[in-house]
Parts: C-alpha cells; structure tokens; sequence
C-alpha cells in the first residue's frame, strides 16, 4: 500500500471547504485582508477531519500561512462571491520512520506557499519544497533496495505501426534476484501521469533471450498511432516499477521503392 512507502506525498484538490453555518463569504474576506487567517483554519474541514480520524490522519500537513487558494474570479486576485474562499489545494506527507531497524529516514519541510502570481484557473496554485534524507548507493545495495536504481533498462529507438515489434531490455546479472513471475510490461502514452492508464500488457518473460537482454514481442495490434510512447516494468511481488523506458516514437515505416531489372536481348 501506498501508505508504507519511505516517503509519501499527497496533493491536489482535495475540495475540502470550510464549515458550514460559520462564516459567510463577507466574513472570510475581511479576515483575510486583515490576514486573520488562524481563524478561518479553525473550521476548515481538512484540518478537522484529521483531528477526527476521519480522513488523511495517517498524513500530516503544515497549515497554510497563505491565503485561500480558491475560489477567484480567473484573471484576477478577487474572490468570486459564488463561493466562500477555502484552501482547497493542499499538499501533505508522511514518513515512515520506522521502515529501517538501522536507518533514520528524515524529511523536512523548507516551505509552503501559494502562488497569485498565476490567473489561468479560479485556483490559486501551491507549491511545497522538502528536504528528505536518502540512501547511498552502498547502503541501499547492502539494504537489497530495488528502488533505488532502475533494475530494467529498455533499448528503444523507435517501433513501426500496424507490424509486429520486438522490444529489448536487459537486466545487469546481480539485479536478476529481483525479477518475479508474473512480473509484467504496461504500454503507455508518454504524456500519460496515470500508471493505471495503460494501453496494452505483456507478461514479462522468465528467461533472457540472450545474455543479460530479454526481448518482447509486441504484435501489430498495440501500436496502432502514431505518437511517443513508454514503456513501464511492474513487479508482481513489490508492486515497484523497476524501469521506465525513455519515450520513443511509433510511426509508420518508410517504404523503400522496389527497383525492376528487365532482362534484353543484346544487339
């Protein structure tokens, strides 16, 4: 689960408002120009709902020093009178420092602001900078840490639409101990953000082709548009991704003009 990775980071629009039945949006609005903001975060829902054990308990969050991202009239810093301003965009984390019996995970956070300098949305976008502690490569070999380094490393140039692929990657020997069966290969759009978004699979297969290199066999249905794609290789055991490929194009193959020799009779 996501919860038990080292370090853990949520964020986004979580749409969490303040209270009903506690300040209306004129209210709201001279607190913050007055910069009263402790009142205004003393009935807003997130912060409550932690307390509670009602949602996100397991994560932590510095509260907001800013002013409530949301909601604005777009192009401007005025509130829109639609909607009572609440900080719906927020970032929190966890660490969990008790993964390691001899290694002390740290995070800390440096700062924790919006931005107003942006008019493109009816939000105000925030941003977080953490300073986290992370392993050497010695600790993090002798700790078997498959994260740490990428296990699979894809070979791609390019592939061809509507035709059979064959796709390389290799794995160095000593990473071999990680693979599993069941392990699997996800195809991806290379814009996609979404590891569940993909757009064909392959079982990974048990045995290199040759050497270190394991080659897969994609038929000519998967590659269909044209376009950057990627490549992703998902652990059945971890549940890790131990590769990603850079991404690579898919376009049609250049057609060579066939040259015809006619035979003549010599004069």
């Amino acid at each position: 689960a996501i919860m038990y990775h080292d370090y853990v980071f949520w964020m986004g629009d979580l749409n969490f408002r303040l209270q009903e039945d506690t300040f209306s949006f004129e209210e709201i609005s001279m607190k913050v120009s007055l910069n009263e903001l402790q009142d205004l975060l003393e009935v807003d829902q997130l912060t409550l709902a932690r307390k509670e054990g009602l949602a996100f308990s397991e994560v932590d969050e510095t509260l907001p020093q800013f002013k409530p991202t949301f909601k604005l009239k777009v192009g401007t810093d005025v509130y829109d009178a639609k909607r009572r301003p609440a900080w719906t965009d927020r970032i929190l984390y966890k660490v969990n420092t008790g993964n390691y019996d001899d290694v002390k995970l740290k995070l800390t956070q440096q700062n924790y602001r919006s931005h107003p300098e942006f008019y493109e949305s009816d939000h105000k976008p925030v941003s977080s900078f953490f300073r986290i502690a992370v392993f050497s490569n010695k600790l993090a070999d002798q700790l078997l840490l498959k994260a740490f380094h990428p296990v699979v490393k894809f070979h791609i140039d390019e592939v061809y639409l509507d035709e059979d692929n064959v796709l390389v990657y290799t794995v160095d020997t000593k990473d071999m101990r990680y693979l599993r069966s069941w392990d699997w290969i996800g195809v991806y759009r290379a814009d996609t953000f979404n590891l569940e978004t993909y757009l064909a699979f392959l079982w990974a297969p048990s045995h290199p082709a040759r050497d270190n290199a394991y080659e897969l066999y994609f038929d000519e249905n998967v590659f269909i548009r044209s376009g950057k794609y990627r490549l992703a290789y998902h652990s059945s055991d971890s549940r890790d991704i131990l590769g990603i490929s850079p991404p690579f194009p898919a376009r049609v193959r250049d057609l060579v003009p066939e040259v015809g020799v006619e035979a003549s009779e010599e004069l």
